[in-house]
């Protein structure tokens, strides 16, 4: 089990990714959530982070925290914490039991989390959900190789992980993710990346939804948005 707590990037989905690879599961961990109970809640040996959150994962867990994302930029990172960009990878040997992808549709892709507080629940998804709910909504939103899926909210959320990735995973379409959930950051990117196909949860449509109208919503390129209240 590998606590994922990282924000919108090119990198979280090299981390998903690779966790999968190596067969094991990745626990996505909610930036606006109970970092420690969380990653309790997972099982979680180990915790890899962006820059961004490397001192809130630092401080909440007791598991050794990786950091993914620094790339060549100086930052100052927690004493405690691993810059795996840092390792020189040539030096590394890959151990004997490693075998791509062993993993069957029973066995768990991913957990996520549901609720706050004394009320927050693991729900842990399998490889067969995740393939189901991909294909289910590739072929439900018409997704063509051409489709730009445009994803709100972050990774730990389903309508992001199980909807956006998958959807695009199973379509060969291509994935955006927002920078920011306020109106003028939405249009501008809906414009910039020509998307289709928008994930959303109602928290992060709510605003976008009761704002004024923008000049940049007049002949939008989006055919279809899917998501969920919660």
């Amino acid at each position: 089990r590998v606590g994922v707590l990282m924000g919108p990037r090119p990198s979280s989905l090299s981390a998903v990714a690779a966790i999968s690879r190596l067969g094991a599961t990745a626990v996505m961990l909610r930036s606006g959530g109970d970092i420690a109970h969380e990653a309790h809640l997972g099982g979680v040996s180990w915790v890899i982070v962006d820059p961004e959150h490397a001192v809130q994962a630092s401080t909440a867990v007791t598991v050794p925290c990786l950091v993914l994302g620094v790339g060549s930029e100086q930052r100052d990172l927690p004493a405690d914490v691993v810059d795996l960009e840092a390792i020189n990878i040539d030096a590394v040997e890959r151990p004997s039991w490693f075998v791509p992808n062993p993993r069957k549709p029973g066995d768990m892709a991913f957990v996520m989390f549901r609720g706050s507080g004394s009320g927050t629940r693991a729900v842990e998804i399998t490889n067969h959900r995740w393939a189901l709910s991909a294909t289910g909504t590739a072929q439900m939103a018409g997704l063509k190789p051409g489709d730009t899926f445009y994803a709100v909210a972050p990774l730990s959320h389903p309508s992001s992980l199980l909807v956006a990735v998958g959807g695009v995973v199973a379509s060969g379409a291509r994935l955006a993710f927002a920078s920011a959930a306020d109106p003028d950051t939405f249009w501008h990117e809906v414009r910039r990346y020509g998307a289709t196909h928008v994930a959303y949860t109602w928290a992060s449509l709510s605003d976008i939804a009761a704002a004024p109208p923008r000049p940049r919503e007049e002949h939008h390129p989006i055919r279809l948005q899917i998501g969920r209240a919660s």
